[in-house]
């Protein structure tokens, strides 16, 4: 994954008042890159299995409150489709999350809570 920053200023300050914390808002340029890229290749990693590979699409706003078709197909296999509605505000918070895993381990793939939307299963969280 090329990690570049989004040089459109207005669209990077419209995402700021969604993260407090300092280190989320210093990626925001990153996520709002490959935000406007619409799409991830990446991999689910499956514990204790075999890694999966994804293609997720979307199609950018670029207006952080508007809502945002994501698709996510496995495999290359459309039987392994999903999608799943959310507001852009949200989705780019999850590709700040895979910012910051890929920088620490070198890998992409979405967060567990995304997949649990994604699956609409619920997930017991460790913060609330």
């Amino acid at each position: 994954m090329e990690l570049k920053r989004s040089d459109n200023s207005p669209k990077v300050a419209a995402y700021i008042p969604y993260y407090r914390e300092q280190a989320k808002r210093e990626i925001i340029p990153f996520a709002v890159h490959l935000y406007e890229s619409e799409i991830l290749e990446g991999e689910r990693q499956i514990e204790g299995g075999t890694s999966m590979p994804f293609v997720a699409t979307w199609r950018g706003s670029g207006i952080p409150s508007e809502s945002g078709l994501i698709i996510v197909t496995f495999d290359n296999n459309p039987e392994l489709r999903y999608e799943v509605v959310m507001s852009n505000s949200e989705f780019v918070g999850y590709l700040i999350e895979i910012i910051v895993n890929y920088r620490n381990r070198n890998v992409i793939d979405f967060p567990k809570l995304f997949y649990s939307k994604l699956f609409r299963i619920k997930i017991a969280s460790d913060s609330n």
